[in-house]
């Protein structure tokens, strides 16, 4: 995820560890952090973590398990731990603190990280985002795109999109047999899926009937218009789709 909303500041195909640090230096990092939904300029807590922090200890996680400088240990009493080459718990705190420090830190954070063996050109990610790992949160069936009709399931990480005849009977039935229809996962890659990461802005049109609008990073625009015949898949949903399209909802990034 990262390294996707790296690829997409930095305007290259595929996002790398060593475009993050690029941006990272050039004084970029917040608009990373702002275009992963969230916020640049929140404090740090008591322990010292902020956003940018928890986006490099994610990023140094994967590097330094890729090159072998770090392994997972998998524990039946606790969460699985980061250990390092000796065998003792790995702190990133410090290193990401680095990179989320003055450029001069980034460029640190590059010489430690190359010591240790990593390539910063490697570690990254390309291609589009999926459902792995996703929820069903609602449903909300016959939601008009243009003068097309659709049968909506809002997943934790995105948007799925099934065409529907302009029936309103059995909306909720519809719902319930697509959201049994396969894991999260199996549903987006079956149907249209607009994952979150994709989304650069969003708007609340209309609470009733419940209107909203997604701006995607190309510059598309969905815009999602539920009809008063229109059925949930639980109690709740059109207010869940409006909640999604607040919290991206457009503001400033951070100088």
């Amino acid at each position: 995820m990262v390294f996707r909303a790296t690829a997409r500041v930095a305007g290259v195909e595929r996002g790398s560890l060593a475009d993050l640090l690029a941006l990272t230096e050039a004084g970029r990092l917040g608009e990373v952090v702002h275009d992963l939904g969230l916020e640049p300029s929140t404090a740090a807590d008591p322990d010292d973590a902020s956003p940018a922090t928890d986006v490099w200890v994610a990023v140094l996680r994967c590097a330094l398990v890729e090159c072998g400088a770090a392994r997972w240990q998998h524990r039946w009493d606790d969460g699985p731990g980061l250990l390092g080459t000796d065998g003792e718990p790995l702190d990133l705190q410090p290193l990401a603190r680095l990179g989320s420090g003055p450029a001069s830190g980034a460029s640190e954070l590059r010489t430690r990280l190359t010591e240790l063996g990593v390539d910063l050109d490697a570690v990254g990610a390309s291609g589009e985002a999926d459902a792995r790992g996703a929820r069903i949160v609602a449903g909300v069936a016959n939601v008009r795109l243009g003068e097309d009709q659709y049968d909506v399931l809002l997943l934790s990480y995105g948007v799925v999109l099934v065409p529907c005849y302009k029936q309103y009977e059995n909306g909720t039935g519809r719902l319930r047999a697509l959201a049994s229809s396969g894991t999260p996962a199996e549903i987006a890659a079956r149907h249209w899926y607009v994952p979150f990461e994709d989304v650069a802005t969003s708007r609340l049109v209309k609470r009733f009937p419940t209107s909203v609008t997604f701006t995607l990073h190309d510059g598309t625009e969905l815009a999602l218009r539920a009809r008063m015949e229109s059925q949930e898949l639980a109690s709740g949903s059109l207010v869940a789709l409006q909640e999604a399209a607040s919290h991206f909802a457009a503001r400033p990034v951070p100088a």
